[in-house]
């Protein structure tokens, strides 16, 4: 929020909905916020991944998602779902299928992004050691700040600029 309200020269009022663990059609049962939204970010993609979602179903959730939680003005960001061949929890050659998973799920991301005038948000972060937690799956508090940061000043370019 800081790195956005920094490119904004504004404060920003935020939501948080969400639920760890979830895959997308968790999120669509969740309450959606009662107030207009002007800029939504939509991130998620791991537990689809490894729970195999099928894309389809994983595009339209990931739609009514966005209907659900914005509106046809809402300014929409979707980040993409983390290289996780680089998980260090993760072992070959398991590691190496969901990073294939991984990349078709960003492809169609990418792909429907384009398609409805939202802005996909690469998940260029080089995942290491130094920004997971103990677990190798989740991201430290130092991982999520630098994630969040990137994803701030993406979004300040694109958007609030």
């Amino acid at each position: 929020m800081r790195t956005l309200e920094t490119s904004a020269n504004t404060r920003i009022k935020a939501h948080v909905v969400g639920k760890s663990g979830a895959r997308v059609s968790e999120i669509l049962r969740l309450p959606a916020v009662d107030e207009q939204i002007d800029l939504l970010i939509v991130t998620m993609g791991v537990n689809d991944t490894v729970g195999m979602t099928v894309i389809k179903k994983w595009r339209t959730r990931t739609s009514a998602c966005v209907e659900k939680f914005g509106d046809p003005s809402t300014k929409v960001f979707i980040t993409g779902v983390p290289a996780m061949h680089q998980f260090p929890a993760l072992p070959a050659p398991l590691s190496w299928f969901l990073g294939v998973r991984s990349k078709l799920l960003n492809a169609s991301l990418e792909e429907m992004c384009h398609k409805n005038g939202w802005q996909f948000v690469p998940a260029n972060m080089m995942i290491t050691p130094e920004l997971m937690a103990t677990d190798g799956y989740h991201p430290n508090v130092k991982g999520y700040r630098v994630w969040g940061e990137s994803i701030g000043q993406l979004i300040g370019k694109n958007s609030l600029t």
